[in-house]
């Protein structure tokens, strides 16, 4: 798989979804309002890590496959495990 396979979303706690996704010419950012605009992969990170740090009491983080099928890891058993003293 490729980063052109995936629709990463991130939603608020009202439901307002942001949209980044991966085309030939590099990342694009999908606003609710539907305004497209291109960016690199640092702005990517920077939208996307806070929300996973944060985790879904704030932003939920949404994977998606292009063709529609969802991808949901479990992020909590990963941050449980990368969390200070846990081991």
């Amino acid at each position: 798989m490729k980063n052109t396979d995936y629709l990463v979303y991130l939603v608020t706690r009202n439901g307002v979804a942001t949209r980044f996704s991966r085309d030939d010419e590099g990342w694009v950012q999908t606003a609710p309002s539907g305004v497209r605009r291109r960016c690199t992969a640092e702005q990517v990170l920077n939208h996307l890590l806070p929300a996973l740090v944060l985790g879904d009491s704030v932003v939920k983080t949404e994977v998606r496959l292009r063709n529609g099928k969802r991808f949901s890891p479990r992020l909590e058993r990963l941050r449980r495990r990368a969390a200070p003293g846990t081991g």
